[in-house]
Parts: structure tokens; sequence; C-alpha cells
């Protein structure tokens, strides 16, 4: 089954390269913004979202975002070695647009099909330094298993554009020392109904009221 096709919940939108990819991204709310609408990105707030979707961004790179995108490929080549019963799908330069919302807007590290329930997923990859404590206990403490709040907002979102049925989170976890080690994190949509809902509530009543009425939101700290 290809998922990099239309369906009755999104319609598949392919760029010619990086460059208009990341142009038409700013034409509404992709996976990486859906945590400032709940104050959980640590990096921006909903007021710097509106200064950067009406007046524009430059595109910031570092050690971090290079290695991530290096990375990425190769975690997924891992992730597909690891799970023959998974078909991982992945298309370049391209964005999951909402039919029902078409602010919405999504861009997948990965598709995942169930070759033996059916079941349509979305894969995430991630790259994490991890230097403190706090940081690695985003991941989970005591045996329990969890993500970091604003990893967990995007993955909602692509839940709430494409109405899959589960989420995998494939991670590399680097520490100061050099180590690194590589983690699964999971979850199903009908556990996260309840999170689904808030965060849709909460987007689309402020990408109206400060995005399409042209309103500066307050300026807050991001959490």
């Amino acid at each position: 089954m290809n998922l990099y096709q239309d369906t009755d919940k999104y319609i598949v939108e392919k760029y010619g390269n990086h460059e208009e990819w990341l142009k038409k991204r700013g034409n509404g709310i992709g996976g990486s913004d859906a945590a400032c609408f709940m104050n959980l990105n640590p990096w921006k707030t909903l007021n710097q979202l509106w200064h950067d979707k009406k007046f524009g961004s430059q595109q910031i790179t570092n050690d971090a975002i290079e290695y991530g995108n290096a990375a990425e490929p190769c975690l997924r080549t891992l992730f597909q070695a690891k799970h023959p019963e998974l078909d991982v799908q992945y298309v370049d330069n391209v964005t999951l647009v909402s039919k029902e919302y078409e602010f919405l807007r999504y861009s997948p590290d990965g598709l995942i099909y169930n070759k033996e329930t059916g079941e349509r997923g979305i894969l995430e990859i991630k790259t994490s330094k991890i230097m403190n404590q706090q940081s690695l206990d985003k991941w989970g403490t005591n045996g329990e298993k969890a993500v970091p709040n604003n990893y967990y907002c995007q993955t909602l979102e692509g839940l709430i554009v494409t109405d899959f049925d589960f989420v995998i989170y494939c991670a590399e976890l680097r520490f100061a020392d050099g180590d690194a080690r590589i983690i699964e994190r999971s979850y199903r949509k009908d556990e996260a109904l309840d999170s689904m809902n808030d965060l849709k509530e909460n987007m689309i009543e402020k990408w109206n009221r400060y995005f399409i009425c042209d309103v500066e939101p307050p300026i807050t700290l991001s959490i």
C-alpha cells in the first residue's frame, strides 16, 4: 500500500526541492509548530512563531541540526531492518495537507504500513543530545517510557492530519561522554484522543484569532 498518495483525510503535496518545501511550510501549521500552540515548545513561543509566519524567518542551522539531518536516513534504514513486519515508506520534500483543515500541514520522517495487521502509522526520527539527568528524564523515568512534550505534540498533529493508527519514535540519544544508544517509543491513536482534541481545538482557535486576524499573540515564556 502506497501511503504517499491522496486519501479522504489528506492531500500529498510534492515539491521540486528542499527550498520549495521550506517556502511552502510557512503556509500553515507544521508538526514542529504544534507545540507552540500549547506553550510546550522549549525553543519558540507562539508570539515568535507568529512573527516568523508574518515576516519570514532566517533558516537556522547548527551542529545538532546538521547531525540530525545526516543521521535521519541511517536511522530510518536501521529501523526498517529491525522491523521486517513493517513497510517503512519515505518520500523527500513532501507535505501531507489536511482536507478538513487546510492550514494543518505535516511532513513525516516516514509512514508505516503494518503488513501483518493492515494498520497505518507515523515514524518520527529524533537525535537528542543528553547533557543532564533532566534531558534524559524527558524520555522516561523509573522504567516508564515517555517522549518530550514538544515531540508528542508534533506527532499528535500528524495523527490529526492522517487519522492513522499509531506513532513510533526512533531516537538516538547522544551522551556528553560520546556514548549513544537508540531507543524506540510508541503510542496508539486511541490512547491519545483527548490530547489530540485539546491540541486541535487550540490550533484552530489560535490560528483564527492570531494568524488569520493578523493579531500579535501575547508574549509568554515557553515551558
